[in-house]
C-alpha cells in the first residue's frame, strides 16, 4: 500500500513543480509561491479532518511540529528559487538525494535501522535519478551546473528535508498525519504572511487580487501529496516512501522537456535500471 502511495506523491509533486515553475516564470514571487503551497493545503486537511475525530495528542507532538515548522520556513524559498530559476532535470535529482541523508538522520532521530536490502534500494534509486537528470547537455548549461546556486539551494533543501521528514512521521505518530499537516502548513502560511509583509512585497498585492485562483492547483497538490507521504512514512521506515517521491523526477524531467524547453535525453540505460533495482529491493 505504502508504494502505491509513494508513486502517487511522486507524480503530485513533479506536477506541483512544474505549475510552480510555470507560475515562476510569468513573475510570481517566490514568496508568495511558497505561501501558497501551504496555505491552499488547508482546506484539504479541514476536509478530511471533518470526517474524522481529533487525535489525541502525545507527548513528543509539539517538539516535532515545532521543529519541521521551522524547517520549512527556512527552506521553502530555497526550493521556489531552485526550481524557478534552475532546470527541473538538475534541480529535482538533487532533491532526490533527501532518502539517502535519510539512512543517517532516521537512524540518528528515529533509531530506524534498514536492513541491507532496504539500504541497498534507497541508494540505488538515489543513484539511478541522480544519473538520469545529471546528463552531460544539462550540465554545459551555465544556469544549471552542479555548482550553480538553484544546484546549491537544492541541496541544502535535500538536507535539511532529510531532517525534518523523520520529525513529520513522529508528529504524525503523536496524533494523526492529518491534523499534524494541518497545525504545522497553519503556522508556516502565518510565518509566512509576516515575512511577505515584513518585506514589504509591492508584486504581492498585484498577484493576490489579480491571479490568486492560479496558485489554488499550487496547494491542493501539496496538501494531497503530504497527506499521501506522511501516511506512507507512518506504515514502513521513513526513508523508503520519500525514495519513492523522488521517482517525480522522471516526470520532472519529462514536464521539463515538454513545457520549457529543458535538453534531458532518457538514454541512460544504467539509470534506468539502478531505479528499478532499488525498488525491488525495497519491497522484498
Amino acid at each position: 500500500m505504502w508504494i502505491f502511495l509513494g508513486l502517487t506523491v511522486a507524480f503530485l509533486h513533479a506536477t506541483e513543480g512544474a505549475w510552480c515553475k510555470h507560475l515562476g516564470l510569468k513573475g510570481f514571487p517566490a514568496l508568495f509561491l511558497s505561501l501558497a503551497i501551504y496555505l491552499f493545503a488547508l482546506p484539504v486537511y479541514l476536509l478530511i479532518l471533518a470526517f474524522t475525530r481529533v487525535p489525541e495528542i502525545g507527548p513528543y507532538f509539539w517538539r516535532a511540529a515545532i521543529v519541521t515548522t521551522i524547517i520549512n520556513v527556512a527552506t521553502i524559498n530555497l526550493y521556489m528559487k531552485a526550481i524557478r530559476n534552475g532546470d527541473l532535470g538538475i534541480v529535482f535529482p538533487l532533491l532526490s538525494l533527501t532518502p539517502a541523508f535519510m539512512l543517517v538522520s532516521s537512524w540518528t532521530i528515529l533509531k530506524e535501522k534498514p536492513d541491507a536490502a532496504g539500504c541497498l534500494g534507497v541508494i540505488s534509486i538515489c543513484l539511478g535519478v541522480f544519473l538520469l537528470g545529471l546528463n552531460t547537455s544539462a550540465l554545459a548549461r551555465p544556469r544549471t551546473s552542479a555548482l550553480s546556486s538553484p544546484a546549491v539551494y537544492a541541496l541544502i533543501c535535500a538536507v535539511l528535508w532529510s531532517v525534518s521528514a523523520n520529525f513529520d512521521k513522529l508528529a504524525a505518530q503523536n496524533s494523526s498525519p492529518v491534523f499534524y499537516l494541518l497545525v504545522k502548513d497553519g503556522a508556516v502560511s502565518l510565518l509566512l504572511v509576516f515575512w511577505i509583509l515584513a518585506s514589504h512585497h509591492s508584486s504581492f498585492r498585484t498577484h493576490a487580487l489579480s491571479s490568486w485562483w492560479q496558485v489554488i492547483l499550487v496547494g491542493l497538490l501539496s496538501g494531497l501529496g503530504a497527506v499521501l507521504q506522511i501516511s506512507a512514512q507512518t506504515m514502513t521506515y521513513s526513508a523508503y516512501p520519500i525514495a519513492i517521491k523522488r521517482l517525480g523526477m522522471i516526470l520532472a524531467g519529462i514536464y521539463g522537456r515538454i513545457f520549457f524547453g529543458e535538453q534531458l535525453r532518457f538514454n541512460r540505460v544504467a539509470a534506468w535500471l539502478a531505479i528499478l533495482g532499488g525498488l525491488f529491493l525495497i519491497t522484498i
